[in-house]
């Protein structure tokens, strides 16, 4: 089956918003219902919020968060490396892919923060075993059945 006038990457982004377009009176509603009023005494105080976006799939951490400055990224990745001038960024050694443009305010402002190289013990380089100790927070040697996230809220 081909698809006319619409790239892969088009179909993708729609089909990732389709949850959200069913879901629609439901998640819109908890957004309205999240609204606080300000604390008593003081002005507005702005919530803080954790967002953890996991990539799945064929993401490439190292041509999300670049490592510009890094000759060996450009003499590994010939004809993946993102090209310096095209590279958003962050600090002297690292910028964003520029697809992550929209970003850059937050960045900014900051209210953004990336945490690179982050990993465990005794890793035994499985994809699979890996988000798993990474959703759980356990050990490596460790299997257990709920989530991080759903320990905190508990």
């Amino acid at each position: 089956m081909m698809l006319t006038g619409m790239q892969r990457r088009e179909l993708l982004q729609a089909a990732a918003a389709l949850p959200l377009i069913l879901l629609h009176p439901f998640w819109l509603e908890r957004l309205w219902a999240s609204h606080m009023p300000a604390p008593v005494g003081g002005g507005p105080e702005r919530e803080r919020i954790l967002l953890l976006v996991e990539l799945h799939g064929g993401n490439d951490g190292l041509n999300t968060v670049v490592p510009y400055e890094e000759s060996g990224y450009y003499r590994a990745r010939p004809q993946l490396a993102i090209p310096r001038h095209q590279v958003r960024q962050l600090t002297p050694k690292f910028g964003l892919h520029p697809a992550l443009t929209p970003l850059m305010p937050l960045w900014d402002s900051q209210e953004l923060a990336l945490v690179l190289g982050v990993g465990y013990a005794l890793p035994n380089r499985s994809h699979f075993r890996s988000i798993e100790i990474w959703e759980t927070a356990s050990d490596s040697d460790e299997v257990v059945d709920q989530g991080w996230l759903s320990k905190v809220f508990a």
